[in-house]
């Protein structure tokens, strides 16, 4: 057993990935590449996935949802397959979610749930005041003068 395969073995079997370092966001099930070739980046609204997959057509691609466990799929010709899957945090608003395929580039946006999504609460003066929520694009506004 290769090097490679030995690490997916004990990341299956631990249930983490010791060279993803967004880990906590997605654990790598399978994976058939030579090396890692996506990306996980998370803003406010989405966290957004990229796998570049040069030399594929669009329509040998295959992006599935089953559950909280995204999949993907792509065959280049007849020689060459990848096989990604992540299992994707509960913040995914998993109804939503939309892909792309654009100069040889997959992108996957992964929307957060509005419950998942960062906000601010005021401190009140005391328990059971009322209080103001601000979201994460309120507290990123510059404040009126």
């Amino acid at each position: 057993m290769d090097e490679k395969a030995l690490i997916a073995s004990v990341n299956f079997m631990l249930g983490t990935s010791f060279r993803d370092p967004f880990k906590d966001l997605f654990v790598a099930l399978d994976e058939v590449l030579d090396n890692r070739n996506y990306n996980v980046n998370e803003n406010h609204d989405s966290i957004v996935l990229t796998a570049d997959l040069p030399g594929v057509k669009q329509s040998d691609i295959r992006v599935v949802v089953e559950g909280n466990i995204l999949s993907i799929q792509a065959q280049r010709g007849s020689t060459r397959s990848w096989a990604y899957s992540w299992i994707m945090p509960a913040s995914v608003n998993t109804e939503n979610i939309t892909c792309g395929y654009e100069d040889g580039v997959l992108t996957v946006d992964l929307p957060k749930l509005e419950s998942a999504k960062m906000r601010q609460i005021e401190v009140a003066a005391k328990v059971g005041a009322p209080t103001k929520i601000k979201t994460e694009k309120q507290l990123a506004a510059p404040a009126a003068v």
